[in-house]
């Protein structure tokens, strides 16, 4: 219910050791929807900010104690701040105070004395670029992660192949990953484990595991030597692998009846 009150009335943050210019920017931003509460310095602005995150800032440059351009510094400085956007309002209205609040993380920089239809035209289009970000940010991690999803589907587990024991710990450190291993029946007492790693990450690394495991199970079998396989891996992926791209990788065959294990390395040039 919060999520939906902050998009219809989004909640303004007001920093300003003046209450008369509090006053004004509550009355022309509440005449408008918006929810609004204020701060009368820095420290407060940040204190609050950081209890209750606001949709947006107006930030004075000019208070006592910090300065709006060190409490900017500060808040995009800390690491666990939400993104919301700071436009700076100050009688500073030189190029030179607006480049720095530009270059310290403000969103946008408005001059006194304020025109009320100017704060709103402003407040509104950051809220928006704000919004359409969010939004963008919500549909690439669904895409992320519907993309690891599947690619860990690929992945076998030791319940699908209870013939061949075995235990794994798969964790990508991000998002889709070049990481991957396969467990394959070469015949009735051989098992090959293979474990691979594409360079990189994203979509093209998590794209190239789903080519590895089809070529290991194309050339695994009775009639293909270790060697043999990952030979005819290593030939259809120099056609697919991009300039500076390769896959270290590693495949061992153990014959339970004789209980011997081999083992073929393969990894990327110095």
């Amino acid at each position: 219910m919060a999520d939906r009150t902050s998009q219809l009335f989004p909640r303004i943050l007001i920093a300003d050791d003046l209450p008369l210019n509090i006053v004004m920017l509550e009355y022309v931003l509440r005449s408008e929807g918006f929810r609004t509460c204020s701060a009368r310095n820095g420290a407060e602005a940040l204190a609050m900010s950081r209890a209750e995150p606001p949709d947006l800032i107006l930030l004075d440059v000019m208070m006592p104690g910090e300065s709006g351009f060190e409490t900017c510094a500060r808040l995009k400085s800390d690491p666990l701040r939400p993104i919301y956007p700071v436009i700076f309002v100050s009688a500073l209205d030189d190029v030179k105070s607006k480049v720095r609040g530009l270059k310290l993380g403000g969103a946008d920089y408005v001059s006194k004395p304020v025109n009320g239809e100017e704060v709103l035209a402003r407040v509104r289009v950051h809220l928006r670029i704000g919004e359409n970000n969010r939004a963008l940010a919500r549909e690439h991690k669904a895409q992320i992660e519907a993309l690891r999803n599947a690619q860990e589907a690929v992945l076998v587990r030791p319940e699908d192949c209870p013939e061949a024991p075995f235990a794994v710990f798969y964790k990508p450190l991000a998002g889709p990953s070049g990481d991957f291993y396969d467990v394959v029946a070469v015949d009735a007492d051989v098992f090959g484990y293979f474990v691979a790693d594409v360079s990189g990450h994203g979509v093209t690394a998590a794209f190239l595991t789903s080519a590895v495991k089809a070529l290991l199970r194309q050339y695994t079998g009775p009639l293909f030597s270790r060697e043999d396989t990952m030979r005819g891996v290593d030939a259809v992926m120099r056609q697919m692998l991009g300039e500076e791209q390769y896959l270290t990788a590693c495949y061992a065959h153990l014959n339970r009846r004789t209980k011997r294990l081999s083992v073929v390395s393969a990894g990327h040039p110095p």
